[in-house]
C-alpha cells in the first residue's frame, strides 16, 4: 500500500510528542504519502518537530479536525466523546487503498468500527497504550475504565479476527501477554519497540559510587508506580541518609492523597509537576534513576519513563518487570532486583564502592533497538507478514 492516514483524535499541544512524531517518521519511511489528522495544537507541534526533516516533510499532509485542547480531566473526556464520532467518520471516508492507522484507539468506537469492517474490510491498525492494563484490573462499570475494558474484551474475543484489522503494541512482551489472554488474535497482533530519538554521539556510562549517592524516581509517582516501595526503601536505608552518604529524590508530580510523604525523600515539584526543562535539569543531578514499579506491572504497557534514563545517559536501579526485562535483555543499563530488599543491598554495595559496572554497551544496544531506523525495519516486516 502506498498511502497511510494517521488519525490522532486525542493529542493536544505536546502530549506524547516524541512517540507521535516518531510514528509519523516511521510511516513516512514506509509509505509514499502520509496524512496526519489531528487537532490544531497537536498538528502545529508536529510541524515544528518535523520541520528539519525536509525529505520526510514533503511526504506528509496535515488535516485539522475540531477537538478540545484543554489539558484537564474534563478536556480528556470531551476528546474521548468527540473522538467517538471523529474516528468513525474518518473510517467511513478513508479510501480502500489507504491504510488507516489510529495512533490512539477510541474504545467507544472500536467495536463499531470493527463490526463495520467485517463487511467493508478496510485495512486498519489500532495502536494501544496503557489502556490494555484495564484487561487485568478490577475496574467498575460505573467508570469509563470499566466500559473501556468491556469494549476491548468484545473486540479481542470476537471482532479483530474477522477482517484485516490489527493491534499494534510497543513491545514484544506486551504481544506475548496479550496473546496469553486472547490466543485467537494470533497474527492480528503486531509489535515494534517503543520509539524514541536518542543522541547517538559516543558516550560512556559507568555506575558511580559518588558520596552522597543521589538516586531518584522520575515522572508521575503514585501507588501504582511504587510510591509505597519508595518510602519503604528510604526507610531501610535511613542510616546511609543520616550519614549523608545517600540522598533520595522524587522528581515530578506525586499523586499521594492517602500517603504520608516522609522527609527522607526530597520531593521536587511534587504538587504541580515540572516543566520539561526543569525536569531534565533535576535528572542531570542524579547518579541513578530509580524505578519501583511492582513486578507484576507493565505486562501490557510500554514505559516511556525508562526512555528518560536513555536520553539523560543515567544508569537505572529497578525492580524486574516483563517490559523492562524484554526490552533490556542481556545488555544491562543498570542494576535490577526482584524486591525492595534486593535494591537495598545493591545500593549499599554501590555506596561501599563494590559495584562500578560499565553500562556503555547496554545503552548503545538499547538506543539502537528503539531507534527510528530499527522500528522502520521491524514494522516493515510486520506489515509484510500480514500483507499490509
Amino acid at each position: 500500500m502506498q498511502q497511510v492516514k494517521i488519525v490522532d483524535y486525542y493529542s493536544q499541544h505536546t502530549f506524547h510528542e516524541v512517540v507521535n512524531s516518531s510514528l509519523i517518521e516511521i510511516c513516512a519511511s514506509l509509505f509514499r504519502k502520509v496524512t496526519y489528522v489531528s487537532g490544531k495544537s497537536a498538528q502545529n507541534n508536529m510541524k515544528r518537530l518535523l520541520s528539519s526533516k525536509t525529505e520526510l516533510s514533503t511526504k506528509i499532509d496535515y488535516q485539522t479536525i475540531p477537538t478540545c485542547d484543554a489539558d484537564t480531566s474534563w478536556g480528556a473526556r470531551i476528546r474521548d466523546v468527540w473522538g467517538f464520532f471523529t474516528t468513525i467518520f474518518q473510517y467511513l471516508i478513508t479510501p480502500y487503498r489507504t491504510l488507516l492507522f489510529y495512533n490512539y484507539t477510541n474504545k467507544f468506537s472500536l467495536p463499531i468500527i470493527l463490526t463495520l469492517n467485517v463487511l467493508l474490510k478496510k485495512r486498519i491498525v489500532f495502536l494501544f497504550h496503557g489502556e490494555l492494563e484495564f484487561l487485568i484490573r478490577n475496574v467498575s462499570y460505573l467508570k469509563t475504565s470499566g466500559w473501556y475494558k468491556k469494549s476491548m474484551q468484545i473486540s479481542f474475543r470476537n471482532l479483530f479476527t474477522l477482517s484485516p484489522a490489527y493491534v499494534l503494541v510497543l513491545g514484544n512482551s506486551i504481544r506475548t501477554n496479550l496473546l496469553k489472554l486472547y490466543p485467537r488474535l494470533g497474527v492480528h497482533v503486531l509489535s515494534i519497540y517503543h520509539p524514541y530519538i536518542i543522541d547517538n554521539k559516543l558516550f560512556t556510562i559507568k555506575g558511580t559510587n559518588n558520596i552522597p549517592l543521589k538516586i531518584g524516581t522520575v515522572g508521575v509517582m503514585n501507588k501504582l508506580k511504587g510510591l509505597d516501595s519508595l518510602i519503604e526503601l528510604s526507610s531501610r536505608l535511613y542510616d546511609l541518609i543520616q550519614q549523608k552518604k545517600l540522598e533520595f529524590y522524587c522528581i515530578g508530580k506525586v499523586n499521594a492523597s492517602d500517603v504520608y510523604l516522609v522527609d527522607r525523600v526530597q520531593w521536587v515539584g511534587h504538587e504541580n509537576g515540572l516543566s520539561r526543562a526543569e525536569f531534565e535539569t533535576h535528572i542531570k543531578g542524579l547518579d541513578y534513576i530509580l524505578y519501583l514499579y511492582p513486578t507484576d506491572s507493565y505486562k501490557f504497557t510500554a514505559s516511556g519513563a525508562i526512555m528518560d534514563a536513555l536520553k539523560m545517559h543515567k544508569p537505572i536501579l529497578s525492580l524486574h518487570n516483563d517490559f523492562f526485562d524484554q526490552l533490556i535483555g542481556n545488555h544491562p543499563i543498570g542494576y535490577m532486583g526482584n524486591a525492595v530488599e534486593d535494591l537495598e543491598q545493591i545500593i549499599r554495595q554501590i555506596v561501599q564502592g563494590e559495584l562500578t559496572t560499565d553500562f556503555t554497551e547496554g545503552f548503545k544496544t538499547l538506543s539502537d533497538k528503539i531507534s527510528i531506523e530499527n522500528n522502520v525495519s521491524l514494522l516493515r516486516k510486520e506489515f509484510e507478514k500480514v500483507n499490509l
